[in-house]
């Protein structure tokens, strides 16, 4: 008969290990926390002798009692969760206590009486009374003196021919230009570097009109220009520190830069008009040259108006591009 199967084999699965686990280290917690607690101690011991598998081979064998693996965890969480609770109301309460006991009840300060000196009949001289200081009015902040405006620079030629260079400060330009050829007349704005800052006109046949420029960078420049008859170029540079205010009708014919006017701050509208065929565009300057908003830009007639917020009160011009009668009204 063999005699190696005599006793029977132990199954060990991790069922079975992590049995033992918790079990070790519920009944290790409870026996720490058992000196603090007494309650919530044995708590944690009872949950690890459920965990033991030993206990549960004895109920069974003993009461015929088997507690499937969720009704244990369901058990032990409750048992761990009442120790919890337990153990944290006894510290609790003991520094509440601890709390009241160490709050005393100072009495409040006791005011010695203050003793009267006695009077004495003495003539009290009242103190002299400090003289009021007049502050002066602060001095009026002075007026900058206007910007000194360079003088006109004046050219003139015949037939095609690159202009002799001249200086330009930043800010508003202002070209006027005649032409009496019969040919195509274009003249480009260049820069010291050759670049093509503006095209001031360009057109066919005689010409007499102007054209305003925003120079962003104080250089030398020079005119590129193609004609086949004479002309005359005139730049000013004006640098007005006031200007009339703007007439209820600016009109001119072809290309213009207008005079300069006043605007007030805020919406204006502008009534436009023009009898031409070709294109029809104007553009609100300031008086530094820079572009406030485009009114139009269309080709041939037009009757029509604009809405603009004009962004402070300062001086404005409109520079316009036609080949016809125009007007602007305000």
């Amino acid at each position: 008969m063999d005699q190696s199967n005599a006793g029977e084999t132990k199954k060990i699965n991790i069922r079975w290990v992590v049995s033992w686990i918790f079990a070790v280290f519920f009944s290790l917690v409870g026996v720490i926390v058992i000196f603090n607690s007494f309650v919530a101690g044995a708590l944690l011991l009872l949950a690890g002798v459920i965990l033991l598998p030993p206990m549960s081979e004895f109920a069974k064998q003993r009461w015929n009692l088997v507690l499937s693996g969720p009704l244990k965890f369901v058990i032990v969480l409750v048992l761990a969760i009442a120790s919890i609770v337990i153990g944290a109301i006894k510290p609790t309460a003991e520094i509440v206590n601890q709390i009241n006991n160490n709050q005393a009840v100072t009495p409040p300060p006791q005011v010695e009486p203050q003793s009267t000196p006695p009077s004495t009949k003495q003539a009290v001289t009242p103190p002299p009374q400090p003289t009021p200081k007049t502050t002066p009015p602060p001095a009026p902040k002075p007026t900058p003196p206007p910007v000194q405006e360079p003088e006109a620079i004046s050219l003139k030629g015949t037939g095609q021919q690159a202009s002799e260079q001249f200086m330009l400060i930043t800010g508003l330009s202002v070209f006027k230009l005649t032409h009496t050829g019969t040919k195509n007349f274009s003249i480009w704005l260049l820069d010291s570097e050759g670049n093509k800052v503006d095209l001031l006109a360009n057109i066919v046949g005689s010409f007499n009109g102007s054209k305003a420029v925003g120079i962003t960078k104080a250089d030398t420049y020079l005119l590129d220009i193609d004609a086949d008859g004479g002309w005359s170029v005139v730049i000013e540079q004006p640098r007005p520190a006031t200007a009339p205010a703007m007439p209820s009708t600016v009109s001119g014919t072809a290309q213009q830069a207008t005079q300069l006017v006043t605007i007030q701050k805020g919406l204006a509208t502008f009534a436009l008009t023009h009898n031409g065929s070709r294109n029809f565009s104007i553009w609100l300057m300031d008086k530094n040259g820079g572009n406030v908003d485009l009114l139009v830009n269309t080709i041939g007639p037009f009757n029509g108006s604009k809405a603009v917020q004009i962004p402070k009160t300062g001086i404005y011009l409109f520079n316009v591009d036609a080949d016809g009668a125009w007007t602007i009204s305000h």
